[in-house]
């Protein structure tokens, strides 16, 4: 059976939008990804073969071919894995979806959600795809939830993404709020807090202005505990700015930036 599902992924600082066709057909046993896939995205056979196993679903034993459209367009990463693993559950029918459903999300190989790098943009690419609803790991709900207009929920394990697009939204995930995000990273990473006085004219004009800070070799305490506090600094952006703001998921203070 011939299955298809939306999923996304990271071109540059862009989302780019995936279908992931899943072809489960009789013949010998085998697993092909084609389209361009790169080495990270080619070991997905391994990850979807150990995911599907370790929790409680059936690796078919068929040919499975799954096509990743367009083609012609290299991708990389492992956030197609979970729409990869959901398109073998629905073509082999032990999954029958309710609705149109986007994926992203690594998978671990007892069947976890793992986050992936640029939520963000993908979750966009797909809502200007048109797409409607889209399932993302729990890790990265937060950060997906920044995208108006598409509705996003947050599973931690296969399972639950299964249940999700079955409409059983029991994995739903809350994202905790921008403002609790915050308090939690950045506790105690004031910027007066232990810097002196004289950090609003050394840190904040240059900040003000997007202008680089050299720090000498003995500014050694200032080289640890300023750029840590750089965020605090920033005026604070509205959803539609912090949407369209580049985020950088490694990078706690630019997620927060993004967020406030």
């Amino acid at each position: 059976m011939l299955a298809s599902v939306l999923a996304a992924t990271l071109h540059g600082l862009d989302g780019r939008p995936v279908r992931v066709e899943a072809d489960v057909a009789p013949g010998l046993p085998g697993f092909t990804i084609v389209g361009l896939a790169d080495v990270a995205l080619r070991e997905a056979r391994e990850r979807v073969r150990g995911a599907l196993r370790n929790s409680g679903f059936v690796h078919p034993a068929r040919r499975i071919t799954v096509n990743l459209a367009p083609a012609d367009v290299p991708k990389a990463g492992s956030a197609l894995d979970l729409g990869i693993a959901i398109a073998i559950l629905v073509g082999s029918e032990q999954v029958i979806p309710r609705g149109s459903w986007a994926l992203l999300g690594e998978l671990g190989l007892g069947g976890e959600v793992r986050p992936v790098p640029g939520v963000l943009p993908m979750v966009a690419a797909l809502a200007r795809r048109g797409a409607g609803r889209v399932v993302v790991p729990a890790g990265s709900l937060a950060e997906a939830r920044l995208v108006p207009g598409i509705e996003v929920v947050g599973v931690a394990t296969l399972a639950e993404a299964a249940d999700a697009l079955r409409d059983n939204l029991r994995g739903v995930r809350e994202a905790p709020t921008a403002g609790a995000r915050r308090r939690r990273i950045f506790q105690l990473r004031d910027l007066f807090d232990g810097v002196g006085s004289a950090a609003d004219v050394f840190f904040c004009t240059p900040s003000a202005g997007a202008h680089g800070i050299r720090f000498g070799r003995t500014d050694a305490h200032r080289r640890v505990a300023l750029p840590a506090r750089r965020v605090g600094v920033h005026a604070e952006l509205g959803a539609q700015e912090g949407a369209r703001t580049v985020h950088a998921p490694a990078d706690d203070a630019v997620r927060v930036a993004v967020e406030r």
